[in-house]
């Protein structure tokens, strides 16, 4: 198959980021893209540890809050309660 281009882009180059981004797959090279760390860098157990001692501590009742769960190494998520809902929705209206 061939593609034909317009005369306006057959001069252009490449992005110089869209080069750099080829480079993420090759798991010889440790990424510092910003958002793009390299798994490896990074100890997950630990990580998974200390975020299930978070959750098992954690205290709810009485909170805005209905659950909290792991989402990941390092990310925990917090779900706020039909209560708080409620209430915002009350000082907005």
């Amino acid at each position: 198959m061939e593609y034909v281009f317009s005369d306006k882009i057959s001069g252009m180059k490449p992005s110089a980021i869209r080069e750099i981004f080829k480079s993420l797959s090759d798991p010889s090279i440790i990424s510092f893209a910003a958002g793009n760390p390299s798994p490896l860098s990074f100890p997950t157990e630990a990580m998974l540890k200390i975020a299930e001692e978070i959750v098992n501590a954690l205290t709810l009742e009485g909170s805005s809050f209905e659950k909290a769960e792991i989402a990941g190494p390092g990310f925990l998520n917090f779900y706020l309660s039909q209560k708080w809902y409620s209430r915002v929705v009350r000082n907005v209206a």
